[in-house]
């Protein structure tokens, strides 16, 4: 509102922008720069890198919700990816609708210095060839802040926001969720955050959204700018084992699937984390879900309107002489098994060529703890893993 204030109060062109920094107060190392044009159909910004590999860039549109009334297009334009205690250059570039340039601004922007924090958080070595990503983010667990850093550990980008345990789960709109530490549910092991703030990445807060068993480790959407699917807890003596469904409308508790009931007289539920679920993902085609149970050593595909069992991914030992043994996918070849796995997802690359299976990659922890083998080998090391199933 105060930024729409100012625009109608006083009169910004393309080349005498208004020019905000941090706009939202959380995001140090952004700005957003808001003109009107009446000849310009998009805009191009470009935060100059160091070298030019390290330069990012995009193009904005003009601001459609209508909420200023002006007689050109009004622009508001993020810029993202500054480098801290720099005076940093920008080019601004008015493109028509073929795309070419009718004129071109530069702006300077002078940051501060980083937290002490970050001024270590990220070392590098040499490296020979481009990134694949312009940006790599880092969040979740000894990480109390969100953060960016580019292909040569710069940091380019970070949030404010404190206490961010489980890290930023990313939205199909661009938008990050991210745990609120302003109220917390309390639990065995540790306190969940029940409200999760959808942010930009300018640090702009959109929703303010409520999960009433708290979230660890997981929040996804259903599909894209669908429903919530939270990993949560039953908060009946054991935690970090429910899923949950939540309308992202209404709030609702659409379903709530407790893996106790799931996997009931299964002789390994026997702690209050006996399961430790990590991750969830969901398939349209087959209205399924795939889950990294930790402290099971595997990886689960659940369908989610049965509740049924579809096929377990782990060492067949540990299910042998259980109800579930049937459900055990058969190994072809003789491997070394994943153990105390996390990020178990599905890719959407045919790794194998054939279109009947789906490559599933994990994290193998592999470390001794929570082992139910007596014979299990610890290697000392982790790994990454994919599957063909």
């Amino acid at each position: 509102d105060q930024i729409y204030q100012e625009l109608e109060q006083n009169t910004y062109t393309f080349q005498e922008p208004l020019v905000i920094q941090n706009p939202y107060q959380i995001a140090p190392l952004t700005a957003l720069a808001t003109f009107v044009s009446d000849e310009a159909a998009q805009v191009r910004v470009t935060v100059q890198g160091k070298t030019e590999s390290r330069n990012i860039t995009d193009t904005i549109s003009p601001d459609s919700t209508g909420q200023l009334e002006t007689e050109g297009n009004l622009f508001l334009v993020p810029i993202l990816g500054l480098y801290a205690d720099y005076e940093n250059q920008v080019v601004l570039e008015l493109l028509d609708e073929n795309g070419n340039v009718l004129d071109t601004n530069t702006l300077t922007i002078q940051t501060d210095v980083l937290p002490e924090y970050f001024r270590t958080a990220v070392t590098t070595g040499s490296y020979s060839t481009k990134s694949a990503m312009d940006l790599m983010m880092i969040s979740g667990l000894e990480t109390p802040y969100l953060y960016a850093f580019d292909e040569v550990g710069d940091i380019r980008w970070y949030c404010t926001l404190e206490g961010v345990y489980y890290g930023g789960f990313p939205l199909a709109n661009g938008h990050i969720l991210a745990e609120s530490t302003d109220v917390l549910f309390p639990n065995a092991s540790m306190p969940n955050s029940p409200e999760m703030l959808e942010i930009d990445y300018l640090g702009r807060v959109y929703n303010i959204y409520y999960f009433p068993d708290g979230v660890h480790h997981e929040l996804i959407e259903k599909t894209p700018d669908g429903n919530f699917l939270a990993a949560t807890s039953s908060n009946d003596g054991y935690e970090q084992n429910m899923i949950q469904e939540i309308d992202r409308e209404t709030g609702e508790v659409v379903k709530s699937l407790n893996l106790n009931d799931v996997f009931a007289g299964l002789e390994y539920i026997d702690s209050d984390d006996w399961c430790h679920l990590n991750t969830i993902s969901y398939d349209e085609a087959t209205d399924s879900i795939l889950i990294s149970a930790r402290n099971l050593h595997s990886v689960i595909r659940i369908n989610w309107s049965t509740d049924e069992i579809m096929w377990i991914l782990g060492d067949p030992l540990l299910w042998e002489g259980t109800a579930f043994e049937d459900k055990v996918l058969t190994p072809t070849a003789d491997f070394q098994w994943h153990y105390q796995q996390h990020t178990a997802y599905p890719l959407s690359e045919d790794l194998d060529g054939n279109p009947d299976t789906v490559e599933i990659m994990l994290f193998d922890n592999h470390n001794a703890r929570y082992q139910m083998l007596d014979d299990y080998y610890d290697t000392g090391n982790s790994y990454v893993k994919i599957y063909s199933v």
